[in-house]
């Protein structure tokens, strides 16, 4: 009897055991779940709205951050500057000191992104229009001439060599009537980073006349154009045969963003309210990574009696952008992202 009692009593000290192993088991994960609740939520990532820009001496701008994700525990960022002689920061504003330049730093955790900003003296940027033509005229190949403030153009510029103009934050160049902006048929200039509006409903071959080696990069250029409007007006014209480079630019409310006629490359623009570039059959150029708003049609193919190299590329080139359409009446083809759809009207 003593040793069925033992027994038993073992029994019962086991179950006991087991059960208490069991609970505190049970307890050590919840805590553990616990734990993991209650662990801060890091950054993984942090980004400006501006990444380069250009000032002058005196200027100031202000950059945002955009730190991920949203329920980061600690969204602080701190700022610095790698030149405070060029370019100082405090809380995001930047203030142009001298000419130079100098990479502003955004932090948040262990995360960071920069935009490099580039400050011209006063004296050598342009803020008028006959300071722009003066500019101009005394240039050199290779010069950067630094454009700033409000500008009304009352004739085209003729930018026959290969300098670049360099828009000032905040830079507007405005024109109205028959005048094209910049005349760049010519000696390879660049124009990177302005802003060009046309004010009026005037019909304008290309606010920018690009030839050979003429490159438009990070420009904003807009109009007047409603859909059913006839005027024409183009962001750009591209001399048949020419080569020439035109990315990473905002076209909205023209008629057209540019007539394509030769090789090069178009790439990373954004086109709203329009009625699409208007591209020649015997286009080269290589046409990717553009975005498109709403427009009439993306992109149009038009006849030009020469030797037809689009055949075969509508379908492609509408997979190649950024949901984009492409009306090909001369091979009656009509695509959007690669497929074959039915027919939309031009407005």
């Amino acid at each position: 009897m003593k040793s069925k009692l033992t027994t038993v009593r073992t029994t019962i000290c086991v179950l006991a055991l087991a059960l208490a192993v069991t609970l505190c088991a049970a307890f050590a994960a919840c805590g553990e779940e616990d734990g993991d609740a209650n662990t801060p939520v890091a950054v993984t990532g942090v980004t400006l709205n501006v990444t380069e820009t250009s000032l002058e001496e005196g200027g100031s701008m202000t950059l945002s951050a955009t730190v991920t994700p949203a329920d980061a525990a600690d969204k602080t960022v701190t700022w610095s500057t790698s030149n405070d002689k060029v370019a100082a920061v405090d809380g995001g504003k930047v203030t142009a000191v001298a000419a130079g330049k100098a990479t502003i730093t955004a932090k948040a955790g262990d995360k960071t992104a920069t935009c490099v900003v580039t400050v011209f003296a006063g004296e050598d940027v342009a803020d008028s229009f006959e300071e722009l033509k003066a500019a101009v005229s005394s240039a050199e190949a290779e010069d950067v001439i630094a454009v700033a403030g409000n500008i009304t153009v009352t004739e085209e510029v003729k930018l026959d060599k290969a300098v670049t103009l360099k828009g000032i934050y905040g830079n507007k160049l405005t024109v109205s009537g028959n005048i094209s902006v910049f005349d760049m048929t010519s000696g390879g200039a660049t124009i990177d980073g302005l802003t060009i509006e046309k004010t009026d409903k005037t019909s304008v071959d290309g606010l920018v006349r690009m030839g050979n080696g003429a490159v438009m990069t990070n420009c904003t250029i807009t109009g007047r154009y409603e859909f059913g409007d006839n005027e024409v007006v183009r962001g750009f014209s591209h001399i048949a045969g020419s080569s020439i480079t035109v990315t990473d630019n905002t076209f909205v409310s023209l008629r057209q963003p540019g007539y394509v006629e030769g090789a090069g490359v178009i790439s990373g623009n954004y086109v709203d309210i329009t009625r699409g570039f208007v591209v020649t059959e015997n286009t080269t150029a290589e046409i990717v990574d553009n975005s498109f708003g709403e427009n009439a049609v993306d992109i149009a193919i038009v006849e030009n009696n020469t030797e037809n190299n689009f055949t075969g590329r509508t379908a492609r080139i509408s997979a190649d952008n950024n949901n984009c359409y492409v009306e090909n009446p001369p091979d009656d083809e009509i695509c959007r992202d690669g497929e074959t759809v039915e027919h939309k009207d031009f407005a």
